[in-house]
């Protein structure tokens, strides 16, 4: 894991600094709207993220593109509860 972060030191602070971004723009602005929005974006970089990078590495499978989907859907849902539900 150490050795892949040498590696690709570039892609994972694009990565890092997008995500920080991304919940700093979120937990600034009360407007569920405007939540729900940031963490759209967010979860479509991320996606998008994820298949550039293993296309490049040459590690890109269904598996792999399968679990980026199943991880952005439970962030997907997790959200949409803290934006629209926060009580619960």
């Amino acid at each position: 894991m150490i050795a892949d972060l040498k590696q690709h030191r570039l892609a994972y602070l694009i990565l890092i600094t997008y995500t920080l971004f991304s919940f700093w723009l979120f937990f600034g602005f009360q407007i569920p709207a405007a939540r729900f929005q940031i963490m759209l974006f967010y979860l479509l970089f991320l996606l998008t993220w994820a298949i550039i990078h293993h296309a490049v590495e040459k590690s890109l499978s269904f598996l792999v593109l399968l679990e980026y989907l199943l991880i952005i859907g439970g962030l997907g849902f997790i959200t949409l509860k803290i934006i629209f539900f926060p009580l619960l």
